[in-house]
This record gives structure tokens, C-alpha cells and sequence, in this order.
């Protein structure tokens, strides 16, 4: 079964974020631009952007990312 998790990490490393080995974060799985901004997937499908999960903001998800394609 794919989850909300696996779905939304599989797209952000199909646009070329690399996910960060070690994070300071149990919590949240890290993926980062070369900008320096930071992506982290909770366990549930959550999406938050900023340079820290203090600091970061929530962003809604698409729910077309989840539609089973037929």
C-alpha cells in the first residue's frame, strides 16, 4: 500500500529535491532545494516548507496527487 508520506516524497524527488540523511527531526522526513529551504513530510501526508520546522509554514497538498490513476 502507498501511503500519503511515500507519495508525496516520491514527487518531490522526481523535481530533483534531495532528502537529508540524519535529519534534527524524527518527526518529519527532510528534503532541500538547492536554495537552501527545507520540505518536511510528516508521517500522515503533512507539507510544511521553511529553513526549520520552528520556522516552517504549513502548504495544502494537491488531492489530485492522491487519485489512483486508471
Amino acid at each position: 500500500m502507498t501511503t500519503k508520506q511515500s507519495i508525496i516524497c516520491n514527487k518531490l524527488q522526481s523535481q530533483g529535491l534531495k532528502e537529508v540523511r540524519n535529519p534534527s527531526t524524527s518527526k518529519y522526513r527532510v528534503f532541500t532545494r538547492a536554495d537552501g529551504q527545507h520540505y518536511f513530510v510528516g508521517k500522515n501526508g503533512a507539507l510544511r516548507v521553511g529553513l526549520t520546522v520552528g520556522d516552517s509554514i504549513s502548504l495544502p497538498v494537491n488531492p489530485k496527487l492522491f487519485e489512483v490513476k486508471k
